[in-house]
C-alpha cells in the first residue's frame, strides 16, 4: 500500500498509549532514531517543543512540555526532522492526555511519519 497527503508520502503511521510514569518513546527509522521525552512542568504552565541532537547527530531528541490537553494538541504543518536516503523525514502528531481519578496517568499520541522527495539542484533552476 502506498499513501500519499499532498506532496508527502506516508513512511508510517500508528497510535501509542503511553505507560503510567513511563514519559520516553524510542522511535528507530533507517540508521537514525528519534525520542519523544514527555514532561510537566508545574512552574510553568506554557506548552512548548524543545529539539537536541543526540550523539553523533543520528539521533534527536523532541521534549514536550506541558502537553496534558484532553481534546489533544499537535502541528499543523508537518515538521522537518531528518533526511533518509533521498528524501526528507517530516512528522505530523498529536498527544492527548488521559486523567484518571488521581490525575493524569499517560499519554495517547498519533503519529505520522513523512517523505518528501528532495528536487535535484538541475530540477530547481
Amino acid at each position: 500500500m502506498k499513501i500519499e497527503i499532498g506532496e508527502y508520502e506516508v513512511y508510517s503511521s500508528g497510535t501509542l498509549i503511553t505507560n503510567l510514569n513511563e514519559d520516553l518513546v524510542k522511535f528507530y527509522i533507517e540508521d537514525l532514531y528519534f525520542e519523544f521525552l514527555l514532561k510537566d512542568d508545574t512552574s510553568n504552565k506554557e506548552q512548548n517543543i524543545k529539539a537536541s541532537a543526540i550523539d553523533d547527530k543520528k539521533g534527536v531528541r523532541l521534549e514536550f512540555i506541558n502537553f496534558n490537553n484532553t481534546l489533544g494538541t499537535g502541528n499543523t504543518t508537518p515538521i522537518k526532522l531528518a533526511q533518509i536516503k533521498n528524501k526528507s523525514l517530516h512528522l505530523n502528531f498529536r498527544i492527548y492526555a488521559m486523567i484518571g481519578n488521581k490525575g493524569i496517568s499517560g499519554k495517547t499520541i498519533h503519529y505520522t511519519w513523512l517523505t518528501k522527495n528532495i528536487p535535484n539542484e538541475s530540477e530547481s533552476k
